[in-house]
């Protein structure tokens, strides 16, 4: 049984999900955006983060128990929320053998964004997988990175605002790329 507003994933897709392929590259979005000081600790208390400047952490405003982490930024055009996927047996022995973008692959079927197919890539050793897409309605632009953390898997959902330009969505992915930077566990 999945725990109630948990992000499902089910082993069932893991069959069509084996397709996608993706090596490892060097990070997308990187940034020299400045991190605010100070560390935060998710709402889990499985991670430590900085929040990127120009953002908020809203993490315990959140009414959504499956948010540990929440940023939004200073205009609240945007938001950044990290929460934990709960997987089952046979989903949690593919993300065992490092396959995070089979997981990325699972969570962009499960979520019914379209984009392209995942892309994995690698900070200070550890693999995430990403894609972009549509998605939340009028047009927004959304990125949702992946990774496993210990026993746990997270996504990590970026969403621009509706209308934007490029380079407005881009802004908000360099954002999302410094939280992951950030993260420790």
């Amino acid at each position: 049984m999945t725990p109630r507003g948990a992000v499902p994933v089910r082993s069932f897709l893991a069959a069509g999900a084996c397709l996608v392929l993706a090596a490892c590259a060097s990070p997308p979005y990187s940034s020299d955006l400045p991190l605010e000081p100070g560390e935060r600790v998710s709402r889990d208390a499985a991670m430590r983060f900085r929040v990127p400047a120009g953002w908020i952490d809203a993490g315990g405003e959140s009414a959504d128990p499956r948010r540990v982490v929440w940023l939004v930024r200073s205009d609240y055009a945007a938001s950044i929320a990290v929460q934990e996927i709960v997987l089952d047996s046979v989903a949690r022995a593919v993300v065992a053998r490092g396959d995070v973008c089979v997981l990325a692959g699972l969570v962009q079927d499960v979520g019914g964004d379209a984009g392209a197919p995942p892309e994995a890539f690698t900070l200070d050793g550890r693999r995430y997988c990403a894609w972009e897409g549509m998605g939340g309605g009028g047009g927004k632009a959304v990125r949702v990175a992946v990774f496993a953390a210990g026993a746990k898997s997270y996504e990590v959902r970026a969403v621009a605002p509706a209308g934007g330009t490029r380079r407005g969505a881009e802004e908000v992915f360099r954002a999302q790329q410094k939280l992951l930077e950030s993260l420790r566990w």
